[in-house]
């Protein structure tokens, strides 16, 4: 019996490591959410900024990223790049229409468009900038100075509740294994 519950407290030593190394590793950061307007008027583009904040949450995984598009950098005060992410042309988008039997659609070239992204906050960050598929600045956003959360700072210690009641399951647990083997005894 005693290598019973061996294995059943080592089955959750490892459910309980594995839900506080989620809490760990699933903090929430300061992100900017940050709004834009394209339009491309007679060859000239621009991008310019119609809405911006700071939320605690996530960005998404910037890992894979078109071969060519359009350049977006978060820059300190010394032009130096915090942040750099490849992205699609936001005036290109393809569409598709079914009418019965035939399937049509394709590539669309807009002259206007809004669009959104989710980015990383950095303490020394100072400017947005957006070069487009010719290496052509196509936008300077100053970063507007203001008080941002720390990263992973949330108003109630979110991981540490988790972390307690993540312990008291495991005391129920321990204590109901205990209850039945006096039981079985």
């Amino acid at each position: 019996m005693k290598t019973n519950n061996k294995i059943w407290m080592s089955i959750l030593f490892v459910i309980f490591a594995t839900f506080i190394s989620i809490i760990v590793f699933a903090t929430p950061s300061t992100v900017r959410v940050i709004n834009f307007h394209y339009e491309n008027i007679n060859g000239k583009e621009i991008v310019a900024v119609t809405n911006s904040g700071t939320v605690l949450g996530y960005y998404p995984d910037y890992n894979f990223q078109p071969d060519h598009g359009y350049m977006l950098k978060i820059v300190d005060n010394s032009n130096n790049a915090l942040f750099s992410v490849k992205m699609p042309p936001p005036s290109e988008i393809y569409v598709h229409e079914y009418n019965g039997k035939n399937i049509t659609g394709g590539l669309v070239i807009l002259n206007q468009t809004d669009f959104s992204m989710v980015l990383p906050t950095f303490q020394n960050e100072s400017k947005i900038v957006i070069l487009n598929s010719n290496n052509q600045n196509v936008m300077d956003y100053t970063i507007p100075e203001q008080k941002t959360q720390e990263s992973g700072k949330t108003s109630v210690p979110f991981g540490l509740i988790i972390a307690f009641v993540l312990i008291l399951a495991v005391f129920v647990l321990a204590s109901r294994l205990r209850k039945k083997k006096k039981e079985i005894r």
